[in-house]
């Protein structure tokens, strides 16, 4: 911007000082031409009135007269020659000082003209560097304006990272949660599994013992409808009465005393002698 800030200014000083010197030119063309002229008719009538003079009848008497008249002549003379040469003095002193003017106005048109262009050069300077700082401080505000933009952008990204990091752990904790879980209860269901298999094998134990305890009871359950127990006193130690029903037999044969007593299971029953596996009391209203 400068630069076509400066052509302008350029042209217009160029344009003021042609015609500035157009100007000067003419002005001394005229005052030279009106000089020239002048001199030439002061000239021209210097030279004519010595002439009239000496060509009248005055001249011719002087010439032809008494002494004195000479004289009268000789001092003309004197007085044409002194005012040419006044005239001569004059004019020069009059060409010296147009000139003197004219150079000193050349001069003080010159220096003008240089102030001038100086100045404008100045002015395109400080428009010159008004534009690049105009510039440079656009320039920096989009610079940090774009900074800043990036900055929150990269904050923005990295907040998002974060949150995606915790997520993931946060995740991988419940995975290795749930994997735990999954290890304890596959572990659990294997020993419910191992458990239902030896609750399986112990209840198909109770049932072959059980199936040989029913035969057992079968065996020794009979009782004999035309038997007449003699009394209900204890088959062990004969003085108390029997209360205590055994088991697999179910004889009504021991008292409370003796059961206490003899409370091992594996004994025999005193009646027929079977291995007995329990014993209930009875109480006889």
């Amino acid at each position: 911007m400068a630069v076509h800030a400066q052509y302008p200014s350029n042209l217009l000083l160029l344009d003021r000082t042609d015609h500035q010197e157009d100007r000067k030119e003419r002005m001394d063309l005229r005052f030279s031409d009106s000089v020239s002229k002048n001199l030439g008719k002061r000239t021209r009538e210097d030279t004519m009135i010595p002439s009239s003079q000496f060509s009248g009848p005055l001249f011719s008497q002087t010439v032809t007269g008494t002494h004195p008249s000479g004289l009268v002549s000789t001092g003309l003379c004197l007085s044409l020659d002194e005012q040419q040469q006044q005239f001569h003095m004059n004019q020069s002193n009059n060409l010296s000082l147009s000139y003197k003017f004219s150079s000193e106005l050349a001069s003080q048109i010159a220096r003008q003209n240089n102030e001038i262009e100086l100045f404008l050069i100045q002015q395109a300077e400080q428009l010159r560097r008004a534009v690049a700082e105009k510039r440079r401080r656009n320039y920096n505000a989009l610079l940090q304006t774009t900074e800043e933009l990036v900055m929150r952008k990269v904050r923005e990204k990295q907040e998002e990272i974060n949150r995606a990091a915790q997520v993931t752990v946060e995740l991988e904790e419940r995975l290795n949660q749930l994997r735990s879980e999954s290890v304890a209860w596959q572990t659990k269901a294997l020993a419910d599994q191992a458990m239902a298999t030896t609750l399986h094998a112990q209840l198909q134990q109770a049932t072959a013992a059980a199936q040989r305890t029913g035969e057992c009871e079968t065996e020794s359950g009979f009782v004999d409808p035309s038997r007449v127990e003699p009394d209900r006193s204890c088959r062990a130690c004969r003085l108390r009465p029997a209360c205590v029903v055994v088991f697999p037999c179910r004889h009504l044969c021991l008292c409370e005393g003796c059961e206490v007593a003899s409370g091992r299971d594996g004994d025999a029953c005193p009646v027929c002698c079977c291995v007995r596996s329990g014993s209930l009391k009875v109480f006889f209203s």
